[in-house]
């Protein structure tokens, strides 16, 4: 949703012309971390209740969360005072809301139904952030135990396992193979010291640094997507949230090219590239549905809704459908993989430490039973 290319500007009679230049974005943007969901929910509701539009974002800027919220309402305020139309101020800061809710928003003030539009993409919106979450968390929850599970051994190994070495040592206990190994493993990383602790505690953030950026998140993003399963998962997540906005912006009265050109940042790069290829055959005279299976999007339910949308002009709902379907399948998939995979993974977890712990004892019980 955050793509930055700049939109046509459209006439009363819906000619798409020349865009105009797009005034450089303000600070108001890097002062933190705004919602356009949220905001655009709160402005349907006042917009909703019979305000204008100035005395919308008024009290929106009034009952600001956050300074950052508040600079930017007063940003757009001011442009609405200079004579700019609020899709005008919203592309002002398009890093902040997207391509998709700044064109929602013109082509909704052509037919006066501002707040009906954005309360229908904030709803979608939140649905699309509550899958992302469940997503992401699928993926958190099993980083965050090998990590905890990796701490509990890099610390038996560190600093109980040596003073159980010295104590054999001193004892000169008979020791198996797999216990001297631990052993000296043991010894090399007490002697680290330090640097055994900042490797630790590099182990421990790691979590948090994968999840907690974008950058990291699509790191993880791409290494997942080479594991079959998850790879599968990870494609149709993307192309629920594509047909989503798709359908939005189609309800919302642009046209199909324009909605899939704008819908398609919201994909991985790979399908991003399909879909520049569905608009370019689209462009060429191409129907929907054979573009998007020309272009591997071939999946049989949704060719023959989007056939169906075609017939009956009924496209956007279709599109709708599609997405809903996929987030059905996206969320059945992610179920049972829980079920699944967090049980094993504990198990691996629990049995890797039980192993160090009966290696840690095995000299003191070959030792007693020597002694009976």
């Amino acid at each position: 949703m955050n793509g930055q290319r700049p939109l046509p500007a459209v006439d009363e009679h819906g000619v798409i012309g020349t865009p105009e230049r797009a005034e450089p974005a303000t600070r108001v943007a890097r002062g933190g971390r705004i919602d356009p969901a949220l905001f655009a929910e709160s402005l349907a509701a006042l917009l909703e209740a019979g305000l204008p539009v100035l005395d919308a974002l008024h009290t929106l800027g009034q009952r600001a969360a956050s300074p950052a919220l508040a600079r930017l309402v007063q940003e757009l305020d001011r442009a609405l005072r200079e004579g700019l139309s609020l899709s005008a101020a919203l592309g002002r800061h398009r890093q902040v809301f997207g391509d998709v809710l700044v064109a929602l928003v013109q082509s909704a003030e052509r037919t006066s139904n501002l707040g009906e539009s954005l309360s229908r993409y904030s709803s979608d919106m939140r649905a699309q952030q509550a899958m992302r979450r469940r997503v992401l968390g699928s993926a958190l929850y099993p980083a965050v135990v090998v990590s905890v599970g990796l701490l509990v051994i890099g610390f038996l190994l560190t600093y109980v396992m040596p003073r159980f070495a010295e104590m054999v040592l001193q004892a000169d206990m008979k020791i198996s193979g797999g216990s001297r190994v631990l052993m000296e493993l043991s010894a090399v990383m007490h002697r680290g010291g330090a640097l055994t602790l900042v490797l630790l505690l590099a182990v421990a953030a790691l979590p948090g640094l994968a999840f907690g950026t974008a950058r990291g998140r699509a790191l993880v993003g791409r290494l997942l997507a080479r594991i079959p399963a998850w790879g599968r998962t990870l494609h149709e997540y993307h192309l629920a949230r594509f047909f989503n906005s798709a359908a939005l912006l189609l309800r919302g009265g642009l046209t199909v090219v324009r909605a899939i050109e704008l819908a398609s940042d919201t994909l991985d790069e790979v399908n991003r590239e399909r879909m520049r290829g569905v608009v370019a055959r689209l462009s060429a005279g191409q129907d929907v549905a054979g573009a998007l299976g020309a272009e591997g999007i071939d999946d049989d339910l949704v060719i023959r809704l989007v056939e169906v949308g075609q017939r009956s002009g009924t496209l956007g709902q279709q599109f709708q459908r599609v997405a809903m379907l996929m987030d059905i399948e996206v969320s059945r998939r992610i179920d049972w993989a829980t079920r699944l995979f967090e049980p094993l993974l504990m198990l691996f977890i629990g049995l890797v430490v039980g192993g160090i712990v009966v290696l840690m004892y095995m000299p003191i019980l070959e030792l007693a039973t020597a002694i009976e």
